[in-house]
């Protein structure tokens, strides 16, 4: 299988690729990449509640899962955030594959 290339740079006034060049992933972590408009949030509550069954969330699911490539929120908040996060992190994206890191540790 041959493993994702990052070819494109996506830039607008929501989003920027480049903001995952900042990303520390951890063995663990888990990615919600879906379109926009796709059950991204259903998609994020049923990860909260597989990684919290017992519906015990340490936030809610837009702070727990955030938006890295969104750029209506500093960057240093939501990496800040994500370093503080103790137990198994998620994170979102819509954007398509060829605008991401490879990660090979990442789900």
């Amino acid at each position: 299988m041959k493993t994702p290339i990052q070819k494109r740079v996506y830039q607008n006034h929501h989003i920027d690729s480049t903001r995952w060049e900042t990303f520390k992933p951890r063995a663990d972590d888990i990615v919600v990449a879906t379109s926009i408009k796709a059950g991204t949030t259903w998609t994020q509550a049923i990860v909260a509640h597989l990684l919290f069954p017992d519906q015990n969330f340490p936030a809610p699911v837009w702070k727990l899962d955030p938006w890295i490539d969104f750029r209506g929120v500093p960057l240093e908040m939501i990496m800040d955030g994500l370093e503080h996060q103790t137990h198994r992190r998620c994170v979102k994206t819509y954007l398509p594959i060829d605008a991401l890191p490879f990660f090979p540790q990442l789900k």
